[in-house]
């Protein structure tokens, strides 16, 4: 009998503690918000590269290093961003 009340017990308060963690719309929809800047940051940041295949040289070392900084600040914004 002991056994089974704290068996009860246990699974009451995990549910209670479960509860507390589900997210709310707003969260859910600020974590989804996130995911689709980070992906349009991969999506812009592939572009700009492709760009610079079009270049030779010099010009497309810079062209390539601008690309890499543009996505490093754009990740490092979302990140400062982000949902908990």
């Amino acid at each position: 009998m002991l056994k089974a009340t704290t068996i009860a017990v246990a699974v009451f308060a995990a549910s209670l503690s479960a509860a507390g963690f589900a997210a709310t719309p707003e969260e859910k929809a600020a974590k989804d918000q996130y995911k689709a800047d980070m992906a349009k940051v991969k999506a812009d940041y592939k572009a700009a590269a492709k760009a610079c295949d079009a270049m030779k040289g010099a010009e497309e070392k810079a062209c390539e290093k601008q690309a890499k900084a543009d996505r490093a600040k754009a990740e490092a914004d979302l990140k400062a961003k982000k949902p908990s």
